[in-house]
């Protein structure tokens, strides 16, 4: 359980970044967040693929994960 829980994303970070962006709404709708989260992984894995291509490999690891800003 908890290697499956080290893959996940920080739900509080992700969410204080969703507020700041979506409007205001008195309930949490669970879609946006799984469309934004599925968004920020795609740019990730994205990010992670690209390095890989340009150093000619076909495999990505966890070293090729770019260094985002962190979120306050």
């Amino acid at each position: 359980m908890a290697e499956e829980n080290d893959r996940l994303l920080p739900v509080a970070n992700v969410w204080r970044m969703m507020k700041k962006i979506l409007p205001q709404t008195p309930r949490s709708p669970k879609k946006p967040k799984k469309q934004c989260t599925s968004e920020f992984i795609c740019f990730v894995t994205g990010e992670a693929s690209d390095r890989c291509h340009k150093e000619n490999r076909k495999t990505v690891n966890g070293d090729d994960i770019p260094q985002l800003p962190r979120i306050r």
